[in-house]
């Protein structure tokens, strides 16, 4: 994988869909961008922000936050929908992050 996109609304569906991230190191990459398409106008509280939070409180080594920074490249809704989980176990996880981020975000013309 590479992206994730969560287009499910709901907080059971959810957590459900986050049993992705209990297979195999081989199955995922140790950054996984992911797109929570029903979180605005929400809170952590409810639905998938919900989730996410519960996520985080329930998996030490792994953890769903916002790449801070994003929005500060292209001002558009879509920055907000976007999180990171980094799995903070697996074997790559120290293997530096591509500096180039802003410049192949910039590529994409949106």
């Amino acid at each position: 994988m590479g992206c994730i996109l969560f287009d499910l609304g709901y907080y059971s569906s959810t957590v459900d869909a986050f049993n992705l991230f209990d297979t195999s190191h081989e199955n995922y990459l140790p950054r996984e961008f992911c797109c929570f398409d029903d979180i605005i106008g929400t809170n952590e509280f409810i639905g998938e922000l919900c989730a996410i939070r519960e996520f985080n409180e329930a998996n030490p080594s792994k953890k769903i936050a916002k790449p801070y920074g994003l929005f500060a490249l292209r001002q558009q809704m879509w920055n907000e929908k976007i999180f990171t989980l980094h799995n903070f176990e697996h074997p790559k996880y120290s293997v530096g992050v591509d500096s180039g981020l802003a410049d192949a975000v910039d590529s994409l013309n949106l």
